[in-house]
């Protein structure tokens, strides 16, 4: 019997041994989805087996139960661990920390009785003193407490298993040796714990920490020949088979942990010959798709051409409830289809606008052909009347040159990226640009900015030329901003006339008005593009003020503009 006791220990030792080197090959990989729970389970089991030498070599019932004691620090952590690393391992979601509470609830209770038991008797009922062989042992009476932990961490161990089962039969035929390996090794924790509790006479010994050490073996093997903690069955309901986008998960190191039959027929090879490579490697057909996937933003679409196809790839962070990063997906979409239809819409589109300025350009010269000839004829007419009909001619081809000149700006709009515009010197040109007469102008703005159309100057020359044309009697043009609750209005008023009451929307209409008919329509087209509003809120009889609304974040003041904003409300 001394023979076998040895054997027990020696077996106990190199459980302990075999756990610190399982911990110390996996640390490395300690944020791939599966190790931590992993490494503090073989941690588990190393000191679980400690305690069992310790208890096993000495001699004194109070000293063996000094090591049951420390035992059972491993003892109520491995089942725990072995859950969570079943969660992770099947790709479950679940909250890191509640979990974590709650799996240690039932330990606790059970550590505190066992540490305490001297006094309580509430784990333990007796310890009764007994040999085996010339070994000292102890033969325990269990309290209605240690089988509750039993059935416990039996629960525990049967719900891991089931989710392995599970994660089994809704597995890829690539990845089903790996998760079989792993159940087959859980099984090990169970036959130990027959051995303890029904054979004799090695109901003394337990022999738990070599069945789960067994288990540890048999989850690194699966780790280190099938890539077990990288190609994690992550949720496959994520990665939809059918689908026709091609989908491909990537862990941190850029291996391919799955993908659906779309991604497989784009890199022209099947699913067993992707999936556990290097992206590069599996999709070495297609290079510049991988670069994208590699390099892309979240969620942010890159365009990539390649062997004249286009795709459009997105790509998106895998991260675990601690926010540990995972990997990636990657959502490959072809899209030539779409690009060739865009490719022919921007031809198309350049055809258009080549037509467009060629008859704009044979418009004008047949408008000036028409200004030329009404002007010699002009000088052989006599009658007023004849004169008349001139005039309208010369009228009609000046209205033409407008229109001609209002489609071609019009067409303009929307084609220059916004930029910050300098407010007070657009203002000078803009009033320089137009018929003042002798109307003073008074700037009240030095350091203001706007982020506009790159058209905003022809806004502003648009409002000072209306007032040159329609301010009969005016004095003089102000302009000055205020700000409130965040929103800029650049004010620009005269003291004329003003507009009537009626006309005052009337006058952003199109065709409205005695010239063109497009100014101010075109102005408030300009600043609708980058979500600028313009109203006219004068007073008839006090003069025009047009109030242009530029929205927070598309305009900025210098430091003296502060101060600018500041007298412009005591202004108003």
């Amino acid at each position: 019997m001394l023979s076998i006791l040895n054997l027990i220990s020696l077996v106990y030792i190199l459980t302990a041994v075999i756990s610190i080197l399982l911990v110390s090959l996996v640390w490395g990989r300690r944020n791939t989805p599966g190790t931590q729970p992993f490494i503090v389970m073989m941690a588990a089991v190393t000191l679980l087996a400690i305690g069992n030498i310790m208890e096993l070599v000495n001699t004194e019932v109070g000293a063996k139960y000094f090591w049951v004691c420390v035992e059972y620090i491993g003892i109520v952590a491995v089942p725990a661990c072995y859950l969570c690393f079943a969660l992770e391992y099947t790709g479950r979601k679940f909250d890191q920390r509640r979990v974590t509470i709650i799996l240690a609830i039932m330990p606790i209770i059970v550590l505190l009785a066992v540490w305490t038991n001297d006094w309580t008797h509430i784990y333990y009922v007796a310890q009764t003193p007994t040999t085996l062989g010339d070994t000292i042992m102890v033969e325990r009476q269990y309290a209605p407490l240690f089988y509750i932990w039993l059935a416990y961490s039996y629960f525990l161990l049967v719900l891991a298993t089931i989710l392995m089962v599970k994660a089994l039969v809704n597995a890829q035929e690539e990845r089903r040796r790996q998760i079989e390996l792993v159940i087959v090794g859980s099984l090990a924790p169970w036959i130990a714990n027959i051995f303890y509790f029904i054979l004799v006479p090695l109901r003394y010994i337990d022999l738990t920490c070599v069945g789960f050490t067994i288990t540890g073996v048999a989850v690194f093997i699966a780790f280190s020949r099938y890539d077990l903690f990288d190609v994690a069955p992550l949720a496959r309901s994520s990665v939809v088979g059918s689908m026709d986008d091609a989908v491909v998960v990537m862990d941190q190191y850029n291996r391919v942990v799955d993908a659906n039959l779309a991604a497989a027929a784009l890199a022209s090879r099947s699913l067993g010959k992707i999936i556990g490579r290097n992206l590069a490697e599996g999709f070495s057909n297609v290079p510049a798709l991988v670069k994208a996937a590699v390099q892309s933003s979240e969620g942010v679409p890159q365009e990539v051409s390649e062997v004249g196809r286009y795709f459009e790839v997105r790509s998106f962070a895998l991260k675990m409830t601690s926010n540990r990063p995972l990997g990636k997906v990657a959502v490959i979409r072809e899209v030539t289809e779409s690009k060739r239809q865009e490719l022919a819409l921007m031809e198309a589109q350049e055809r258009i606008e080549l037509l467009n300025s060629v008859a704009r350009q044979d418009m004008l010269n047949m408008s000036m052909a028409i200004s030329g000839y009404a002007a010699l004829l002009e000088e052989q007419l006599t009658t007023p009347r004849q004169k008349e009909y001139v005039a309208k001619i010369k009228r009609s081809a000046r209205n033409i040159e407008s229109q001609v000149k209002f489609t071609k700006e019009y067409l303009e709009l929307g084609g220059n990226m916004p930029v910050w515009q300098n407010v007070p010197e657009t203002l000078q040109r803009a009033a320089e640009a137009s018929d003042l007469n002798d109307m003073r102008l008074e700037l009240q703005i030095t350091s203001l900015e706007v982020y506009a159309d790159p058209l905003i100057n022809r806004v502003l020359f648009i409002l000072m030329d209306n007032v040159s044309r329609h301010a009969k009697g005016a004095t003089y043009i102000s302009a000055h901003f205020d700000i409130s609750y965040g929103e800029l209005k650049l004010i620009i008023e005269d003291d004329g006339p003003g507009v009537v009451r009626e006309e005052k929307e009337a006058i952003f209409q199109r065709n409205y008005g005695k010239n063109t008919g497009y100014g101010l329509f075109f102005a408030r087209q300009i600043l609708q593009l980058t979500g600028f509003a313009i109203i006219e809120n004068g007073v008839e009889g006090k003069g025009a003020r047009f109030e242009i609304s530029v929205p927070q974040g598309s305009y900025r003041l210098h430091p003296a503009g502060e101060s600018d904003a500041v007298s412009a409300r005591a202004d108003l």
